[in-house]
């Protein structure tokens, strides 16, 4: 990671969870916990029978990860925190991540869910992480079950099982493939459209609001979304710039959506095709 072109783990570590480490502070004021201990350790005992290449439990509350009794737990510590975790995720990856474990979190509350769907979900979502054992960062999918929740609906702990799926391509300076990182909320093994329209909606928002701080970046992704065929000979008529200010635009765009979702799309019209096709613009 150390090695990783242009990449300062603190900087991105600081701005990117501290919406996830509010989340966590709101915890405080948790005055009821479902279900009850016994149970809780019954659905340990339940999930821990599934095949899974590692798993851990994370107490949110706590901000601290422990192993699954019986479950190999990839650290060479007890226990660690979000921090230490965060550290074994390829940084390409860890911003994306990041920002849907937010949502994820901010789901449980705002979504219009009962508590027994917040208890009966998974949470599904692909991540390269390097561990003790692996001499290469490898794609798992990790599979998050949340196991407590206080009287606002707030997830204070859960389970996740993480499956190998298969070795990380290296490119070069150390970037891997190109993997567009998406979540998927089910229960039953069925996606839960509640769920998934919130995750989709959050991602949304963000893209809008992250393109609209640099008004030019949004109105040519309007553009493009209103007709894919506009050259970008039109789009610097329409916007009054010139050619090589859309290329430049362009590229700077197609960068702010691998920071955000992992994937390094090879044109913008590819990007704005894609995008549009699961509603996040």
């Amino acid at each position: 990671m150390e090695k990783y072109k242009d990449f300062d783990f603190e900087t991105v570590f600081d701005e990117f969870h501290s919406p996830i480490r509010q989340v966590h502070e709101k915890l405080a004021s948790t005055t009821s916990i479902i279900p009850s201990v016994e149970l809780q350790q019954q659905r340990i005992a339940e999930l821990s029978k599934i095949p899974c290449s590692f798993g851990l439990i994370v107490q949110s509350d706590l901000d601290k990860i422990i192993p699954v009794p019986g479950v190999r737990f990839p650290f060479e510590s007890d226990f660690i925190n979000d921090k230490q975790f965060c550290k074994a995720i390829h940084p390409s990856y860890l911003i994306p991540f990041l920002i849907f474990a937010k949502f994820a979190y901010e789901m449980a509350t705002r979504a219009d869910v009962k508590a027994e769907q917040i208890l009966k979900a998974s949470y599904k979502i692909p991540i390269p992480l390097k561990l003790r054992g692996f001499n290469q960062y490898t794609w798992f999918i990790q599979n998050g079950f949340a196991l407590s929740i206080n009287q606002n609906n707030q997830v204070l702990s859960h389970l996740n099982l993480y499956e190998f799926d298969r070795t990380c391509l290296t490119i070069a300076n150390g970037e891997i493939e190109n993997r567009f990182v998406e979540a998927s909320f089910l229960i039953d093994n069925n996606l839960h459209e509640v769920f998934q329209s919130y995750l989709r909606e959050r991602i949304s928002e963000y893209l809008v609001s992250l393109f609209k701080k640099q008004y030019k970046h949004w109105k040519i992704l309007e553009l493009l979304k209103t007709d894919i065929k506009l050259s970008n000979q039109s789009l610097a008529r329409s916007l009054q710039l010139t050619e090589e200010t859309i290329k430049s635009y362009s590229k700077d765009i197609l960068q702010k959506l691998k920071s955000s979702l992992g994937y390094q799309f090879v044109t913008l019209r590819e990007a704005v095709i894609s995008l549009s096709s699961v509603g996040y613009i």
